[in-house]
């Protein structure tokens, strides 16, 4: 809810005292019948409609918002502002969608999809396989590949494959 002066239609945001706590809208709406001593006779808490436009997800609220008191139909519209997010804030946004673990199968249907010089990523992860029996020992006896297994982060080096792109890797085989 939003406090509007009724005279000027200003409106804030302020928490609702709490002698008001319980009462109808209806009441809320107009509280010229309070004592005056209780400091809110001049005003209203009326309902709040987000009036803010919708925006993609490059952007976010900035904390900031018009509002707009609108006698009629008793209700503040409020506008909050938007910015766009940060470098960081997407970096952020992107890492936390980025699955910790994928099975094998998924790995594999992954590397199929992507092509290189030699063929796709899959014919290349298993060249590099084979010349580091630690990594090809832990693919062949882990049930999971997880994100932050070193071995995972070795053959990435060794194929040339950058932090984004493994975790992009990641996401796709997560959707497969």
């Amino acid at each position: 809810m939003k406090k509007v002066h009724l005279k000027t239609l200003a409106a804030t945001t302020e928490p609702l005292p709490l002698f008001l706590i319980g009462l109808e809208q209806e009441s809320l709406n107009d509280l010229s019948w309070t004592d005056e001593t209780l400091g809110v006779s001049e005003y209203g808490f009326w309902q709040e409609v987000d009036a803010t436009p919708p925006f993609d997800n490059l952007s976010t609220y900035d904390g900031t918002e018009v509002l707009t008191a609108d006698a009629v139909t008793i209700t503040v519209n409020v506008v909050r502002g938007v910015r766009l997010k940060t470098d960081a804030e997407l970096l952020t946004e992107f890492k936390s969608t980025v699955p910790t673990q994928i099975t094998k199968l998924q790995a594999m249907r992954a590397m199929k999809t992507v092509a290189t010089p030699n063929g796709t990523l899959w014919v290349d992860f298993n060249n590099a396989l084979a010349t580091n029996t630690d990594a090809m020992d832990e693919w062949n006896l882990s049930p999971v590949l997880l994100r932050s297994n070193v071995y995972v982060a070795q053959l990435a080096l060794y194929l040339g494959i950058t932090e984004r792109q493994l975790d992009e890797l990641f996401i796709l085989g997560a959707s497969l």
